[in-house]
Order: structure tokens, then C-alpha cells, then sequence
């Protein structure tokens, strides 16, 4: 009798290089911390700070590689916890210009896109999951209309208009302590252990 191959689904994790004033940025910090973990394939993208070369990179990455996931995260050094985005905006309006120098403002993204992505991330199972395991976390609203927005919104335009089996969303995470001095921190142990508890949640709801 043949014996079934379990199908390990394939990760993508993305983070984002320093900006502004920032040495290091925490998000690509603790993307490049995660090891290899059981039951899945883990593959890792540092991204510029940058709106239209940010979602061209993934995009391209995405195309290349046919993940089952897309877990893109971002520094929001306002925020105290593991922020899950539910939603992405189509609007980029910056205060500041990108790494790149670009600097929209109220600016429609597609005008041919929806107004609004969702996540089609489990957030909910995610956020409990997060909860029962102590970790500081909450479920937002408000991706910001920055690079972060922008992002999340392209990659969930690019995977609706193509039709890609491909679940995708967003993370907002504060800073590190020792990294940010000044700003929202959590510890670095602790938003590994989050960033792990959600890929094992993708993992267990893995369907292939």
C-alpha cells in the first residue's frame, strides 16, 4: 500500500531594510532570525523602503517562487504589540519620501483595484493562538497609507487579478529592545516566538 508524502506548504517572509532615523529595521531582524521550522518551507525577502520597488521585488519573487503563503512585516514604532493588519487601503499618501525619494501624496494606487484587500490571512486563529501563549497582540484596522499600505494592498491586487492560490497579509510590529531605544519595544525572543506561533498556525491549516 503506497504511504501519502505529506506536502510541506512553502513560506515566503518578507521584512524591510532601515529607514529614517532607524540603524536597523525590527521587522527584517526577525524575519532573518527565524530558523528552519518542521512541516514547512521557509523562504526569506528583505525588501527597500521604497513604494514601487518594494511590490515589483515581491511580486517578481512571488511569481518565481509560488508560495502558499506571503507573510510580509513592517516596523511601526508607535505600536506595543504583534499588530495583525485586517485591512489595505487604496490610498498612499507619505509624509516623508521612501528610501527612494518618492513622496505621493493622496495618491489612488489602482484605479482599476478594489477599494479595500483584506487579509486573507487567519487572523482570528492567529490572534488566539498569539492570546493563549501570552504574547501581546491585537488585530488593526489602519495599515497606515505608507509603504506598509501599499504593499499589502499591491500583493493582494496582484493575487486577486491573477487568480494565485496564494494567502497573504500583513504584520505591524513595534520595535526591539536594545534596537530602538526610545520607542514602543518588545523583546526579540518574544517576537520570534510570535512570528513562529503564526507559521505553525499556517502550517496547521494547510490544506494542499
Amino acid at each position: 500500500m503506497a504511504t501519502s508524502v505529506a506536502v510541506r506548504p512553502k513560506m515566503l517572509l518578507t521584512g524591510f531594510e532601515p529607514f529614517g532615523q532607524c540603524d536597523v529595521n525590527t521587522s527584517w531582524e526577525i524575519v532573518k532570525s527565524i530558523p528552519e521550522l518542521p512541516g514547512m518551507l521557509l523562504s526569506k525577502l528583505l525588501l527597500p523602503v521604497a513604494f514601487n520597488a518594494s511590490v515589483d521585488i515581491l511580486v517578481r519573487k512571488i511569481d518565481e517562487l509560488q508560495p502558499d503563503f506571503v507573510v510580509s512585516l513592517g516596523q511601526a514604532s508607535s505600536r506595543d504589540t504583534f499588530s495583525l493588519e485586517r485591512v489595505a487601503v487604496n490610498i498612499a499618501d507619505a509624509k516623508h519620501p521612501d528610501n527612494a525619494g518618492f513622496c505621493p501624496k493622496n495618491l489612488v494606487i489602482s484605479s482599476e483595484g478594489e477599494r479595500q484587500y483584506i487579509s486573507t490571512l487567519p487572523i482570528v486563529d492567529i490572534f488566539h493562538s498569539l492570546q493563549q501563549h501570552d504574547i501581546p497582540v491585537s488585530v488593526s484596522d489602519s495599515a497606515g497609507v505608507y509603504v506598509c499600505n501599499h504593499l499589502m494592498y499591491c500583493i493582494l491586487h496582484h493575487i486577486s487579478v491573477n487568480g494565485l492560490p496564494v494567502k497573504a497579509g500583513f504584520i505591524h510590529v513595534p520595535g526591539i529592545v536594545k534596537l530602538s531605544p526610545g520607542n514602543a519595544t518588545l523583546n526579540m525572543s518574544i517576537m520570534q516566538n510570535a512570528l513562529i506561533l503564526t507559521l505553525e498556525v499556517l502550517r496547521n491549516g494547510f490544506v494542499n
